[in-house]
């Protein structure tokens, strides 16, 4: 087991269940409770470094909890998981890898390079993938994308392959 951090997930969805799994395989100390009431009595309780909450859960709409763990540690990272087209336990898992490396300056602050890999990594989850894309949303040219990609280290998202255009076409009588 990893010492001195524990994870608490917040939430009672299958992707909630796997995430914990993953984390708890990479030695990672993980306690899952289903609501807002109970993840707020852990926290009062115990010190935990990362929090995964989801979006929609029992109690509370997620951003309650939210500000209720600033207030009682504020040195804790929160990350929120939605039920939108994403990530997956895997990429949760690769935050709380970065969350843990790149402890935060003060309460809510982050140093330039940790929040660069996370805007990298967000542009690319964001046009699943799209290099070219993501270089134009960032404002860099694609070879400088390419460079931060390898000096952060980010896993690449292989882009989704385009829909063929439906064929509208009438056929022969």
């Amino acid at each position: 087991m990893r010492t001195g951090c524990r994870i608490l997930l917040v939430g009672h969805s299958e992707s909630t269940g796997r995430l914990a799994a993953r984390l708890h395989a990479d030695g990672y100390t993980v306690d899952t409770v289903d609501s807002c009431e109970e993840a707020l009595n852990l926290a009062r309780s115990s010190q935990y470094c990362i929090y995964f909450v989801e979006s929609e859960i029992v109690g509370s709409n997620g951003i309650d909890i939210i500000a209720a763990i600033r207030v009682m540690q504020p040195d804790a990272s929160v990350i929120v998981l939605s039920r939108g087209k994403g990530m997956s336990a895997e990429d949760f898992t690769s935050l709380a890898h970065t969350a843990l490396s790149n402890p935060p300056l003060a309460a809510g602050v982050m140093s330039l390079e940790a929040m660069e890999r996370q805007l990298i990594g967000t542009t690319l989850r964001y046009t699943g993938g799209n290099i070219r894309e993501s270089a134009h949303l960032l404002g860099i040219d694609r070879s400088t994308l390419y460079e931060k990609i390898r000096k952060y280290g980010i896993p690449r998202i292989k882009p989704k392959p385009a829909k063929p255009a439906p064929d509208n076409s009438v056929a022969p009588e």
